[in-house]
């Protein structure tokens, strides 16, 4: 609904949002290849999701290292803020 209400009214910066999903099946590799897939395959500018820690902290280093934004909504580790975090 919010996508819908957000492109409605004209975008983000006059360009429209879209949602694309993957299944990381639970696992680091898997999750990198998709935020691969995402980022270079259907051009996505934002990646965000992961639910489990270990695979955030996957994500979130690709983020790192091909400088994209990762919003980790859900990992329960303190490590992606803190230990392992990054700007991205």
């Amino acid at each position: 609904l919010a996508v819908e209400q957000i492109n409605a009214a004209g975008g983000v910066l006059g360009k429209k949002l879209e949602i694309v999903s993957r299944d990381d099946g639970a696992n680091p590799g898997d999750a990198v290849r998709m935020a691969d897939d995402l980022r270079l395959g259907a051009k996505a500018d934002v990646l965000t999701g992961t639910i489990l820690s270990h695979v955030g902290l996957a994500v979130a280093d690709y983020a790192r290292q091909n400088k994209v934004f990762f919003l980790a909504s859900a990992p329960l580790t303190d490590k992606i803020v803190w230990e392992s975090g990054n700007r991205y």
